[in-house]
């Protein structure tokens, strides 16, 4: 079934405690064996974590894997979970939107939604996704209905990590407390590593990683991973939603000791064998 908008989470877990999931080898640091909240995962994090803990929510911003329409089997795997994407990025390239083959191959409820078109803006160059600015006018993006519906004093900028949006549907669900784990953000892409490296679902990282290092080799130096350019932005946005954690009245908590997130000065650590 389709969800139509973004109400349909207000507060929906309410005080439940809950993970927030990045795909970093930290990932294998929390107590699945005793948790009792829900998990939002990100891409290939049920598959990964299949047998240990299964998705309340799962979310995914990318046009590569899970698009809905190609790999529906394996989303209809997971029935009692919501599926949430970003239609602007999985339609943004490559990938030819049909609503219709959505709606018709996807078992489970799902929501989609904007991340980039801001007060309706088509990119520059105009891309696919812009297509999603004329089929849905009056849409607000993920950033703009957290500025309205929080009365935030500005639309927090837009990140280059993808687990921001599952922070924000935790926020807007009215988790608490929000744990965060496997989000590591690393600088080099040589460290860009995902929890189960050798599992099917991660052999295009360990490729990614493979010729970063190579090219590393040649040129050397270390090459920048995909969060290096928008460093400064990522931190902005997290720190922006947590300060927003604490005004609402939510805890919320960063799991890995080596997680950049720890220079989050207002994100309090937690050691993750206190998380009951």
């Amino acid at each position: 079934m389709e969800i139509k908008d973004f109400g349909y989470f207000i507060n929906r877990e309410k005080n439940k405690p809950c993970l927030v999931a990045g795909n970093a080898p930290s990932l294998k640091n929390f107590p699945y064996d005793k948790f009792k909240g829900i998990y939002f995962l990100m891409n290939s994090g049920p598959i990964l974590l299949k047998g240990r803990a299964y998705p309340t929510y799962w979310l995914s911003a990318n046009y590569k894997d899970p698009v809905p329409h190609l790999h529906y089997k394996k989303i209809n795997l997971f029935r009692k979970c919501t599926y949430i994407f970003s239609d602007t990025a999985t339609y943004c390239v490559g990938n030819k939107y049909n609503h219709n083959l959505i709606s018709n191959r996807l078992r489970i409820d799902w929501f989609a939604f904007d991340e980039r078109h801001i007060n309706h803006k088509k990119c520059d160059p105009v891309l696919p996704c812009c297509e999603f600015v004329d089929i849905y006018p009056q849409r607000l993006t993920i950033f703009e209905y957290m500025q309205k519906h929080f009365a935030m004093s500005e639309v927090c900028p837009k990140p280059t990590t993808a687990v921001i949006y599952s922070l924000m549907f935790a926020i807007i669900a009215g988790c608490s407390p929000i744990y965060l784990q496997g989000i590591e953000l690393p600088v080099y892409q040589k460290d860009y590593l995902q929890y189960k490296m050798f599992h099917p679902e991660s052999l295009r990282n360990i490729k990614y990683v493979l010729r970063s290092y190579i090219r590393g080799w040649i040129h050397g130096r270390p090459e920048h991973s995909g969060f290096y350019d928008g460093y400064e932005r990522n931190f902005s946005v997290f720190e922006c939603l947590v300060k927003l954690c604490h005004e609402i009245g939510i805890e919320i908590y960063n799991l890995s000791p080596t997680s950049a997130l720890n220079q989050i000065k207002i994100l309090p650590y937690l050691d993750y064998r206190k998380v009951c």
